[in-house]
């Protein structure tokens, strides 16, 4: 049987009464008639299952008598029992999901999409954008494209380090592999040019920036970023009820980072070193009408990698095309039918635009301080101060860095705001 999660518990009973009739001989009895939704999704379940997982998902059971199976409200200790569950499984040996000694992860993302049409018509040249950077690392990984539409997979790897001004690279691999006729890209390119290379095509109209969400997760947990819509289906169980299935869409990331620490040889007292392995699940997807229902077109890829703290990585090669016509002419004349003495031909014609574009991610990870170290800090606006402290000094040495090229206005330290707002003018 299959059941949406936003069906009502009376609803699903009464569907599946007959069934419970007709195998058992007993109907299923509900005394307060509860109008809640069962709150989960069923699908494919045996029909006894389906009832139970209904019962579980709302914290309730049942009692079977001579001629009913009776719903009521599951004792308190069947409901701590469920309560526990996830936290046991969650914990090594039965213990609690975290402790104080569990580390997170925060993942900066970067969504830009780019129109593959637009860079071959204007002619950008990426290499001289971009250029080459120097600095090592490694990292890997595998993906490839299913669905519907036109798609393809995409693979990244780990950026390398850079040199003692920290300058992370970002491992391009098979980044361009769609545009490679075209362009002979670095092996790596710094992050802080790809930025100004993804602005520089925004402003040119030739890309957008879909969005830059931030996520933070346990170690060993996964973390899910979607940016899109839950599309609804019709479906029919196989006693022929109409149950409605909602499947997501857009652009689905799902991220799960492991912290790992090894020491960097095996001689005794070698310095140790903290990396994460990052498991990356990517989907770009979408809907489109059909005489048979809603089809979804599928981009995917997964990977592999191994990332630095503050290192981050690119995933390329999720390519959409979008075809469009539109018909242009003289009015009321270009829309007439073909048999018309064919006057639609005459007044007006067809254009036909394909436009391919291609999502580019960009993924960075950074490991978040300890509960400990966060404990002895203070926690009075420190992390707005904090912020405000790091922006002001980015804002400083953008402007000391242009202040030779560019008139650039001096960068106004925290003590001349500070005495600024004291004396206001008059």
């Amino acid at each position: 049987m299959s059941f949406g999660q936003e069906t009502s518990l009376s609803q699903f009973i009464e569907i599946i009464n007959p069934i419970f009739e007709r195998e058992l001989g007993k109907r299923v009895v509900d005394p307060e008639d509860r109008a809640a939704s069962i709150g989960v999704s069923i699908s494919g379940m045996y029909y006894f299952d389906a009832f139970q997982r209904a019962l579980e998902a709302n914290g309730l059971t049942y009692r079977e008598t001579d001629d009913v199976f009776l719903v009521q409200e599951a004792e308190p200790e069947e409901r701590v029992d469920q309560t526990e569950a996830p936290a046991e499984s969650g914990g090594e040996g039965g213990g609690p999901p975290a402790t104080v000694d569990t580390r997170e992860i925060r993942i900066n993302a970067i969504l830009f999409n780019l129109n593959l049409t637009k860079v071959r018509n204007r002619g950008l040249r990426w290499d001289e954008i971009l250029g080459s950077t120097q600095g090592g690392g490694q990292g890997g990984g595998q993906g490839g494209g299913v669905g519907g539409g036109t798609g393809g997979g995409g693979t990244g790897g780990a950026g390398g380090t850079g040199g003692q001004r920290q300058n992370y690279a970002i491992q391009t691999e098979n980044l361009f592999e769609s545009v490679d006729n075209i362009l002979q890209a670095p092996d790596q390119i710094s992050l802080s040019q790809f930025r100004r290379f993804l602005n520089l095509v925004e402003q040119d109209n030739v890309g957008r920036t879909v969005a830059n969400p931030q996520v933070t997760v346990q170690s060993g947990e996964q973390g899910e970023i979607q940016i899109g819509q839950d599309v609804p289906i019709q479906t029919t169980d196989f006693a022929g009820n109409t149950v409605t299935e909602f499947f997501s869409t857009g652009i689905i990331i799902d991220v799960t980072p492991t912290l790992l620490s090894q020491p960097v040889a095996d001689t005794s007292g070698a310095p140790v070193l903290d990396f994460i392995h990052l498991n990356v699940d990517v989907e770009d997807s979408n809907s489109q009408p059909s005489g048979s229902g809603p089809i979804i077109n599928r981009n995917q890829a997964s990977t592999q990698i191994l990332l630095l703290d503050n290192e981050a990585t690119a995933i390329g090669g999720l390519i959409s095309t979008q075809k469009t016509t539109r018909r242009s002419g003289v009015p009321i004349l270009k829309d007439l039918p073909g048999w018309v003495f064919g006057l639609r031909y005459i007044f007006g014609s067809e254009t036909t635009n394909v436009t391919k574009q291609e999502l580019l991610i960009v993924l960075r990870a950074e490991i978040v301080d300890p509960l400990r170290a966060r404990a002895k800090q203070e926690g009075n606006q420190e992390l707005i101060d904090q912020r405000r402290r790091n922006a002001q000094k980015a804002l400083r040495r953008l402007g000391e860095r242009y202040a030779e090229d560019a008139e650039f206005p001096a960068p106004e330290t925290e003590a001349q705001s500070t005495e600024k707002g004291s004396n206001p003018e008059r």
